[in-house]
């Protein structure tokens, strides 16, 4: 399997997408769809970390169209999504990210780029760390 879709913690409040070799948008469609019925069978908040340092470059075809899909499916439990593995300013992050992020500004407030699992892992705890409600604004 090109891309494998696990929890990342026993707590099931992470989900990774594991690359591997070369992959296809319909492989990436088929994990997609399986974090999502993952996400959604758990009531918690639930992150997203795609680990494509395995894996190969984004293959050809409407790669807008694969990552606008994900999108639109999430369930509203689906946290950030934190991507590893993709280099700074590299075609992908600059010119397909740069073009979601325009044109879904919403996008960029829940998508990160790391280069290792455990930095994603940690950017993800301080996100949540800042999402909690403070004591003062408890009242």
């Amino acid at each position: 399997m090109p891309i494998a879709t696990v929890w990342d913690d026993t707590a099931k409040t992470i989900i990774r997408l594991d690359y591997d070799g070369s992959w296809e948008w319909d492989d990436y469609d088929r994990a997609i769809d399986q974090a999502i019925e993952m996400a959604a069978a758990t009531p918690q908040r639930v992150d997203l970390i795609i680990n494509t340092i395995g894996g190969n470059s984004p293959p050809r075809g409407n790669s807008l169209w694969h990552i606008r899909r994900a999108m639109r499916l999430s369930p509203a439990n689906m946290g950030i999504t934190v991507t590893v593995g993709v280099r700074q300013g590299s075609f992908f992050q600059s010119t397909i990210m740069g073009t979601v992020f325009k044109l879904f500004p919403k996008a960029a407030e829940h998508a990160a780029f790391t280069p290792t699992v455990d930095e994603a892992r940690v950017m993800i705890a301080a996100q949540r760390e800042r999402q909690k409600p403070s004591v003062a604004a408890r009242g």
